[in-house]
């Protein structure tokens, strides 16, 4: 309630930093906004507290874009009010100079804009989301980097946008969250966003991985907080710690039915770590808990049957430069587990004429002459028995599996947001 009242109080301050225009609306009677606009409840909430103008008695002008020198001026504002307790910032020459000069100072902009141009929606986010300080960007939804269809990790402007939607204070202009990040923001808009950054019991609560990754509540919400706490702690499922990140993140999770047992599984792929520690696991999820039931490098290949081929960490040094060491997997149903079917090894002549043991390659075996062979590992103890085989009986060997190009599926890998530790 301290919290609330305070705010509520520095609000008022406001008072002292409108938009450039001239009345403030005490007993809002707008003509152009309309009692079933989605945005009057805003606008009302925004123009009480002194956050925006109309442009007159009569007019508010919610569709009127805005300037970047009049988001910056916002922007100030609230920061000055926030920080100090009360706004003593007034126009300059030209008249938005003294809040572009503070913007710099406290670090709300980073560069210079073409001020009486209409601001993006991305550039307004990219403001707004240094306006004020960090901890009340507290996150409050489950937003993962990438998640939001129009705004991918690479977008200049991702780290502000995905900033604001996760302390709920835009939601995107559409059901899907769209952003439109290179549209024009309106003053209606802008009326929301005011309100929720001031006010917290005015944010909005949503999370895109349960409303874009499954129709199940139960592995959503079980798989939201598995990626808050890798987020958080990079500590995985079963307490699995993943040692050091790298700066760009790259780890990525899915909701999907991969081993075909029709219930959907957890998936994570961990990228963005040394060798030693990059992974993927598919979870089987039951009675609130994740299983592993598939531990792998990175990069596994999915199949309609629920079979998959793992691809290994390291090469052998044996092999020739089109082909990987492998494992194939199949799911048992009655076990509810992924089985080891087999694993196969190259040794290409040309490569080495002897392995690592100085043992000489076995031209016996290479019945085509083509200078390959192969060593299969069969079966879920993965043994070798000794024999080198060539490519006619590797081939056969691969085909009984049924893993043509045809059967593959496409996991819908999404990019999980950099871990903070």
């Amino acid at each position: 309630m301290k919290k609330k009242g305070m705010a509520a109080v520095l609000i008022v301050g406001l008072l002292c930093c409108l938009l450039a225009v001239e009345t403030f609306a005490a007993n809002m009677n707008f003509s152009d906004v309309p009692e079933n606009a989605w945005y009057r409840k805003d606008v009302e909430k925004a123009c009480r507290l002194g956050l925006i103008n109309g442009k007159s008695d009569k007019i508010f002008a919610p569709n009127d874009n805005m300037s970047y020198a009049e988001a910056v001026k916002l922007a100030a504002c609230m920061n000055q009010l926030k920080i100090d307790g009360k706004v003593t910032l007034k126009n300059g020459d030209p008249w938005y100079s003294t809040y572009v000069d503070y913007a710099f100072m406290t670090g709300i902009i980073w560069q210079e804009y073409d001020w009486n141009k209409p601001t993006t929606r991305a550039d307004y986010m990219e403001i707004f989301s240094r306006a004020l300080p960090e901890e009340d960007f507290f996150m409050a939804n489950d937003v993962p980097m990438g998640s939001i269809p129009d705004v991918p990790i690479s977008h200049p402007q991702a780290g502000a946008i995905y900033k604001l939607y996760r302390a709920g204070i835009v939601q995107g202009v559409d059901s899907a969250y769209h952003c439109a990040p290179d549209s024009f923001i309106k003053r209606a808009e802008v009326s929301a966003i005011l309100s929720r950054m001031m006010d917290e019991t005015e944010r909005k609560s949503f999370s895109v991985l349960e409303k874009e990754l499954s129709d199940d509540p139960d592995i959503a919400e079980a798989a939201a907080a598995a990626i808050n706490r890798f987020s958080a702690d990079a500590v995985l499922p079963g307490g699995l710690e993943i040692s050091w990140m790298y700066m760009d993140s790259e780890d990525q999770y899915a909701i999907f039915d991969a081993d075909k047992d029709g219930e959907e599984e957890f998936m994570i792929k961990i990228l963005n770590a040394p060798v030693s520690d990059q992974i993927e696991i598919v979870y089987d999820y039951e009675d609130g808990n994740f299983k592993p039931i598939l531990v792998a490098f990175p990069h596994a290949m999915y199949f309609k049957d629920g079979s998959v081929i793992t691809f290994w960490s390291h090469a052998t040094g044996l092999e020739g430069e089109g082909f990987w060491p492998l494992t194939f997997y199949q799911y048992d149903q009655t076990r509810k587990e992924y089985v080891r079917a087999g694993s196969a090894v190259q040794w290409e002549k040309a490569m080495r004429e002897t392995d690592y043991n100085g043992v000489a390659f076995p031209d016996e075996a290479d019945k085509d002459k083509d200078g390959i062979v192969y060593m299969i590992y069969r079966g879920e103890d993965d043994e070798w028995d000794g024999r080198y085989v060539d490519q006619a009986e590797y081939d056969a060997w691969v085909d009984s599996f049924a893993f043509e190009e045809e059967n593959w599926v496409d996991v819908p890998w999404q990019e999980i947001r950099q871990p903070k530790g």
